[in-house]
């Protein structure tokens, strides 16, 4: 597996989406950063999965995801955000 980290800056919409993980390929410890400064973003263990995380306005979310959480997927609440976040591999 790919041992390079992805540092990132995604814009997420009010539709499900993957998170970009580029190379990284078994995703282990995590930041993620809502950028923006009035919505909030859910961070869920994959498309339809349970939420794992949900980041208010500027808010931020550290730790290591789980094995149901390696293809991750990003929602933004009533308009899109900024999500930036950095992930490496276990």
């Amino acid at each position: 597996s790919s041992k390079k980290p992805i540092w990132h800056k995604q814009n997420v919409g009010t539709s499900e989406e993957a998170i970009n993980l580029g190379e990284t390929t078994a995703p282990g410890w995590a930041f993620f950063v809502n950028r923006d400064t009035t919505n909030y973003i859910e961070l869920k263990v994959a498309t339809g999965g349970a939420i794992f995380a949900k980041l208010k306005a500027g808010e931020f979310h550290f730790g290591r995801l789980g094995s149901g959480a390696q293809a991750p997927f990003a929602i933004a609440n009533t308009a899109a955000c900024q999500l930036e976040y950095l992930i490496a591999n276990t």
